[in-house]
């Protein structure tokens, strides 16, 4: 027994050598003045982050972030928007509310399309995650 665990041992040792070799960058994003807080969600492979922030009246709003530029999503007539992931083709998913503490309702955002995504016989949808070829992970 402790010969088979050995090799295991020497790999993670072996590994964390490597990782404390790398080094590494970061960004901040900087929500618009006189926000209260930024929750990003997700990034893609592209480098594109989205997520949500919250202005001074408490109202969320879904963003973009791309090659350093800050993008404001908002669903038409929506009272929140939580923008939950981005796709490598740009397509965006997410949840809405058509008032600040309602019942959500999923989105699609599609070349700046909005495409309501309810799921049948439920109050609300929560979108998740698409992947490249356009398939929603989502829940009622």
């Amino acid at each position: 027994m402790i010969k088979k665990l050995f090799p295991i041992m020497l790999l993670g040792f072996a590994l964390s050598s490597q990782a404390m070799g790398t080094s590494y960058t970061y960004k901040i994003i900087d929500p618009p003045a006189g926000s209260i807080d930024i929750l990003p969600n997700r990034m893609n492979n592209n480098g594109q982050v989205v997520g949500t922030y919250i202005d001074s009246t408490n109202k969320w709003h879904g963003f973009v972030y791309s090659n350093g530029v800050f993008t404001s999503i908002d669903v038409p007539d929506a009272g929140y928007t939580n923008v939950k992931d981005i796709n490598n083709n740009g397509q965006l998913i997410g949840e809405y509310s058509n008032s600040t503490y309602g019942h959500t309702h999923g989105f699609l955002n599609k070349n700046g399309v909005f495409t309501t995504i309810d799921l049948p016989d439920y109050q609300s949808t929560a979108l998740k995650a698409i992947n490249d070829s356009g398939q929603i992970l989502g829940y009622g």
